[in-house]
């Protein structure tokens, strides 16, 4: 509890619907409420009176206690619900006002973490795929990988592959922390897809150790784009015979942009130009320096 109240002074004063900064006496009241309850005395009667009458007020103090108190998140969700917060914020998703859409689904994808949000929330971030709004789709892709179960996050994968490039940039900077178990299976079946480009510069955005042993179908891809950034993505791969023969093709190829990234990536990987010479001669002895 101690640990609770002095956190409870670094929340910002929140805004009321009309932007104006809720008064003092007000935001001590429910600040000292949420504290109350994180330290174990779950009776709702004050939070549901103050979030009666100042509904925004308590919404922000909740959310910015998320940050604050990251350990009691789970208990934070509970109380979103238990308020009705997440009940409303369902509703809203289906607005036809653009603002309201994005900030419902903003405020779930805050508290999407605790498994019974996700399960009041059913299809609906799946569903937001079809948004018009990348806003919205960004929101509804981080609800869905706040699961951390693999099949739906291989169809986040999947999907960000075929969306835009602002909304692929901004998901493929949560998948990150994914990128060894889409190695399993996701990853590799989008190699073999049409969308080589799209799939190459999340993974090179990465800059992670990706367990893909066998990189040489790509350099022998038709576009030199897609065999650039082959190269720009072998230092993160295993230094298996395979790759070693990926990375001496580009080093071989006729693009001078390949065999230039191909070269970049050579003293990257190896410890010096003798054994660059060394991978050409044989590049199956060859290791990563």
């Amino acid at each position: 509890m101690a640990a609770v109240t002095r956190l409870a002074g670094a929340v910002p004063f929140a805004r009321t619907r009309s932007g104006q900064t809720a008064g003092p006496e007000i935001q001590s009241q429910i600040v000292d409420a949420v504290s109350v309850y994180l330290g174990g005395n779950h009776d709702l009667a004050r939070l549901r009176q103050l979030a009666e009458a100042h509904s925004d007020d308590v919404r922000e103090t909740i959310l910015r206690y998320q940050v604050l108190v990251a350990g009691r998140r789970d208990e934070l969700g509970e109380l979103t619900l238990k308020l009705g917060y997440v009940q409303q914020w369902c509703r809203e998703v289906r607005s036809a006002n653009l603002a309201r859409r994005r900030r419902a689904f903003a405020y779930l994808a805050a508290v999407a973490h605790h498994g019974p949000v996700r399960r009041v929330l059913g299809a609906i971030p799946a569903n937001a795929f079809a948004d018009s709004d990348e806003q919205v789709r960004v929101h509804a892709a981080r609800i869905l990988l706040s699961s951390g179960e693999l099949p739906v996050i291989s169809r986040v994968f999947e999907v960000i592959l075929v969306d835009t490039p602002s909304v692929r940039l901004l998901v493929a900077a949560d998948l990150r922390q994914h990128a060894i178990a889409l190695c399993k299976e996701a990853i590799p079946k989008a190699l073999g897809s049409s969308n080589l480009r799209e799939v190459l510069r999340v993974l090179v955005s990465w800059e992670c150790a990706l367990h893909l042993p066998d990189m040489r179908t790509l350099v022998q891809h038709s576009d030199p784009e897609v065999r650039v950034d082959c190269m720009r993505l072998l230092p993160f791969l295993p230094s298996t015979p395979e790759n070693r023969a990926a990375l001496l093709a580009g080093l071989a190829d006729q693009h001078p942009d390949v065999a230039a990234a191909a070269a970049a990536t050579g003293r990257t990987i190896l410890p010096n130009t003798a054994s660059i010479a060394s991978l050409k001669a044989d590049p199956l002895k060859v290791v990563h320096g």
